[in-house]
Formats: structure tokens, sequence, C-alpha cells
């Protein structure tokens, strides 16, 4: 009997060691210690299968806590580069709003990098375009401006000539009507010498 209650004893210590993976000895016997053998057995298996559960729970816990602290730290860097990109952006609209057309984004997102710079070159085009279209209204006004003089000096010239020839046509028409009576003169008078001759 000393040999089959150390044979248990030795069974109870390799468990309290965490060794479930060795049936207990003694349950192939026809006596109690079969039984003692057999409900120790079958706590073995028990300790076993909460054992198998508990580093499953383990193992998920940590594989819980992994995919957490990755999601965290995808998070993180997410919303750095999210506010570097609000920082980047930030500091371009005030270049733009500074009158500064020659500042781009240089990091960041790439489609609103591509946005931004584009906003940027489209305005940097209209402002030129507006530009040429002021240099050709100053030409332009500067040309209406000439023509609109030349146009005033032929006037105040035609004005001058029509003057003279008007005074010219005047003294014309003076001189013909001083012509014309001297040529009537001698008519008249031989009419009055014939008058009187009568």
């Amino acid at each position: 009997m000393q040999r089959p209650i150390a044979s248990l004893v030795a069974a109870v210590q390799m468990l309290s060691r965490g060794d479930y993976q060795t049936r207990v000895s003694g349950q192939d016997r026809a006596d109690e210690i079969r039984q003692v053998a057999g409900a120790l057995d079958g706590f073995r298996v028990r300790l076993a299968e909460t054992k198998t559960i508990e580093e499953a729970a383990a193992a998920a816990r940590e594989a819980s806590e992994t995919e957490r602290a990755q999601r965290e730290s995808e998070r993180q860097t997410a919303d750095e580069a999210q506010q570097h990109v609000i920082a980047s952006l930030g500091e371009g609209l005030r270049h733009l709003a500074a009158g500064d057309l020659t500042f781009r984004l240089s990091r960041s997102y790439q489609q609103l990098r591509v946005d931004f710079n584009s906003a940027v070159d489209g305005l940097v085009d209209m402002v030129s375009r507006v530009n040429t279209a002021v240099a050709n209204i100053t030409n332009s006004s500067r040309d209406i401006s000439s023509a609109s003089s030349n146009l005033s000096q032929r006037t105040e010239q035609q004005a001058a000539n029509l003057e003279e020839a008007a005074a010219a046509l005047n003294q014309l028409t003076v001189q013909i009507n001083a012509s014309a009576e001297q040529r009537r003169l001698p008519s008249r008078l031989l009419v009055s010498a014939r008058s009187t001759m009568l």
C-alpha cells in the first residue's frame, strides 16, 4: 500500500507544479487507489483544460492589446499627419493672403498639395492676365488721348482755315459788289443824263 500512495503523492506534486500532461498512475488497479487515481486524473484533465483556456484567453488578451496598441499608434500617426497638413495649408493660406504667389506646399497629402499648388498657379495666371489687360487698357487710353488731342488740333486748324476762307470769301464778295457797283455807275449816269435831257 505504501507504493501506490507514494505514486498518488507524486501525481499530486506533479499537478501542483503545473504538469498536466502525465496521466496519474494506478487507474488500472482494482482497489480504492484506483478510484482516487481516477478522480485525481479527472482533476488533472480539468486543470489541463483550464490551463488551455487561460492560455487561449491570455493569448487573446495579448493579441487584443497588441491590436489596440497598433490602432492607437495608427490613429496617432494619422492625427499627426492631419495636424501637419492643417499647419501646412494654414501656412500656404497665410502666404496667399499676404500676396505671396511664390509659396508652394512641399509636404502633405498628395492630392491636397496638388490642389493647393494648382489653385495658386491658376491665381498667378489670372493675375498675369489681369496685369496684361490693365496694360492694354492703359495703352489704349493713351492712344485714345493722343488721337483725341490730334483730332482737337486738326479741328482747331480746320476752324481757323474755315474762318480765313470765310474772311476771304467776304472780302471777295465786297470786291465783287464794289466792282458791280462800278459797272452800274456808268449806266446810271447815262440814265440820269438821258432823263435830264429830256
